[in-house]
């Protein structure tokens, strides 16, 4: 499986269904990533770290506890994927 496939997790260390599905779901796997690399972005950039760990602890909280239904988890990646994008054209505004 190409990296881009994979979710910014080990599949193999999946035991949550929505997990499995996140790993069995190209789409998702994708979302997954990229989320990982904005948040990652975020942070590097964030004045106030604290605030972006207790955001995406919340969005992980989301995740896990909501039902392992794709369409359901990609609407949910996409909210999180747009906050983070727009947090960083914030911070990287602020930095100019």
């Amino acid at each position: 499986v190409a990296q881009s496939q994979t979710p910014s997790f080990k599949c193999e260390n999946a035991e949550a269904e929505v997990l499995q599905l996140i790993c069995a779901t190209p789409e998702l796997a994708k979302a997954d990533r990229e989320l990982a690399w904005l948040y990652q972005r975020s942070q590097i950039l964030s004045a106030d770290t604290a605030a972006g760990r207790e955001a995406e602890r919340a969005f992980l909280a989301q995740r896990d506890a909501g039902p392992p239904d794709v369409f359901v988890l990609l609407r949910l990646y996409e909210g999180r994927l747009q906050a983070l994008r727009d947090q960083l054209a914030a911070q990287s505004a602020a930095l100019r």
